[in-house]
């Protein structure tokens, strides 16, 4: 018998909680809770949508709408995420926001450095 692997566990139960309640939102809350419970000792090395979603704390929608700019690979028809590359491109991600928020101090320094000041003597 194959052991079910926590993605197939989660998904599992979601699916006799559907049957139960027919709101989606209720499933997918049911099996992300059982991921985060499942994987309270970190994120595992390689994660699926729902692993990333719970490692990233977002859904696992704002995963599909961001997958273009996330590093990923297909293996078996199914899209995984390395945590390694993923901690890569967070850590990118937070360096060029540094830097465009110092360019942007920058310029409104630069600007107000740069503006004709007018001092007037009072007699």
């Amino acid at each position: 018998m194959k052991k079910k692997t926590n993605t197939e566990f989660g998904r599992a139960i979601a699916n006799v909680i559907a049957t139960v309640d027919p709101d989606p939102r209720v499933a997918e809350d049911v099996r992300n809770r059982i991921h985060a419970d499942l994987r309270a000792t970190g994120a595992p090395e390689i994660m699926d949508m729902y692993d990333l979603a719970h490692y990233l704390k977002v859904g696992v929608e704002d995963v599909e709408q961001m997958l273009d700019q996330l590093p990923h690979f297909e293996f078996a028809g199914k899209i995984r995420f390395r945590k390694v590359r993923i901690e890569q491109w967070l850590s990118e991600r937070e360096r060029v926001r540094k830097r465009d928020q110092d360019m942007s101090d920058l310029q409104s320094w630069k600007r107000f450095s740069t503006s004709p000041v007018r001092l007037e003597v009072i007699a």
